[in-house]
């Protein structure tokens, strides 16, 4: 999946100040926008834009990062009560210290994270499932091999599954706790025919 994301250095959090939003939702070129508090720094981080899929695609074309992130700004300009806002954030913000990364543009990377499309359902559960028959002792593990394509969630369970197929492989079943990741039910649910 595509995803485009716009960071921007600022001098201070000026969101904390007054009555400030630190997240806003757009249906506009923005989509999400989050500021970020990192303790410990004077300093803010506005994540100005979190896009994916044809928004991403869209911003391919803008590679300076002052550019787009001119062009987010005044894509908030028609929200008059986001003003004091994007005054703040442009007043605040420390352009030099602006980055974005297109991920479908990095190498070997091929996109942020995958989404199933219909029907891939049964493909992925013969990936979920293979740490369950691996013969060879490779088990696969990963955002990308779980059912929450682009979450963290994905990755641990994952790996948790391969954790334990790994102790299984080479301790035995006695080396696992009960109702551990080997005793799950690959057909359960069924996603195909």
């Amino acid at each position: 999946m595509n995803s485009s994301k716009l960071f921007v250095l600022t001098r201070s959090k000026f969101w904390k100040n007054g009555d400030m939003p630190q997240n806003i939702q757009t249906d506009g070129l923005v989509r999400g926008l989050y500021c970020l508090d990192y303790p410990k720094s004077n300093h803010g981080v506005v994540l100005v834009s979190y896009t994916w899929g044809d928004d991403s695609t869209k911003y391919i074309a803008i590679k300076n990062p002052t550019e787009r992130f001119n062009l987010l700004i005044r894509s908030l300009s028609p929200y008059r009560e986001l003003a004091p806002f994007v005054s703040a954030l442009q007043s605040s913000a420390l352009p030099q210290y602006t980055t974005l990364i297109d991920w479908q543009d990095q190498k070997q990377y091929y996109g942020a994270f995958k989404l199933n499309y219909p029907g891939q359902d049964l493909m992925n559960q013969t990936l979920y499932y293979q740490f369950l028959s691996s013969r060879n002792g490779v088990f696969l593990a990963g955002d990308s091999v779980g059912w929450c394509g682009g979450w963290i969630e994905g990755a641990l369970q994952t790996g948790m599954n391969a954790a334990a197929a790994i102790v299984q492989r080479f301790c035995g079943a006695g080396g696992l706790a009960p109702n551990n990741p080997m005793t799950q039910n690959p057909t359960q649910y069924s996603y195909g025919p």
